[in-house]
């Protein structure tokens, strides 16, 4: 579940880590029927971006909106609405949904702004703590990691701690911001996070890395806030807990 929470192109960096997240499950095995990717897409063909239909992370770097399938736009969604998409059978109003049962491992990416309410969605709506509870605690999953790269962060993350088989690592403890990185003086606009460049680069250096891996390399390659780990009491052993388990078999 890939999710760029907000709106406009001076958030073009949200957009571009959720892409890049994508390009990266496609390359490690998932077909787009195992994907749900939901962005405002109204950075690729904004009227300020002057590469038109391209969107990167990286200065000079690869055009990440070719090839994608785009599952949901933001501006068609309210927050009830992606409880739904997360915890319901597919219908008219909403054809593509999980679907997980409980033998099924989820990886959950969420990239946007955050206030220490809660993640913010469209400027319009917070995921607050109860809300990430109810909805995480609805879905039906194995395991769950979740990957939030929000201001203030761990915020949310600290309320749902207690979820049987549900992971959080935050770009942020609740208490501080989370820091764009790669600005483009062409395009004026910051394109990626620094954060989810951790993520990602470790990744793609060991798409097996085990969780405890993961978080070091990002703990100590984030600049200016503090990765958090949330509820591994209640997710398994770090240290044997690999990426492995969210490739498809």
């Amino acid at each position: 579940v890939l999710v760029a929470a907000s709106e406009g192109w001076k958030n073009y960096r949200h957009q571009a880590d959720v892409l890049a997240f994508y390009h990266y499950l496609k390359k490690n095995g998932y077909d787009d029927d195992r994907i749900i990717l939901i962005v405002a897409d109204d950075i690729a063909y904004n009227d300020k971006n002057p590469l038109k239909g391209v969107v990167r992370r990286e200065v000079s770097g690869k055009n990440l909106y070719d090839g994608i399938e785009i599952d949901y736009r933001l501006a068609e969604l309210t927050l009830a609405d992606l409880k739904s998409i997360l915890t319901s059978e597919p219908s008219a109003e909403y054809p593509v949904t999980l679907g997980s049962t409980k033998n099924d491992n989820v990886l959950f990416f969420w990239s946007g702004h955050g206030t220490q309410p809660g993640w913010e969605c469209k400027d319009t709506e917070d995921v607050s703590a109860d809300f990430a509870r109810s909805m995480f605690s609805d879905m039906q999953y194995r395991k769950m990691f979740a990957i939030i790269e929000t201001c203030y962060s761990g915020g949310v993350a600290q309320g749902c701690t207690g979820i049987p088989g549900l992971l959080l690592m935050t770009a942020a403890n609740p208490y501080e911001t989370s820091k764009a990185a790669a600005f483009d003086n062409e395009l004026q606009v910051y394109l990626s996070n620094t954060f989810t460049s951790s993520i990602l680069s470790q990744l793609e250096r060991n798409p097996q890395s085990v969780i405890y891996d993961l978080y070091l390399h990002a703990f100590d390659k984030t600049n200016g806030s503090h990765v958090m780990v949330y509820n591994p009491d209640y997710y398994g052993n770090l240290y044997l807990n690999n990426m492995s388990e969210y490739y498809p078999q």
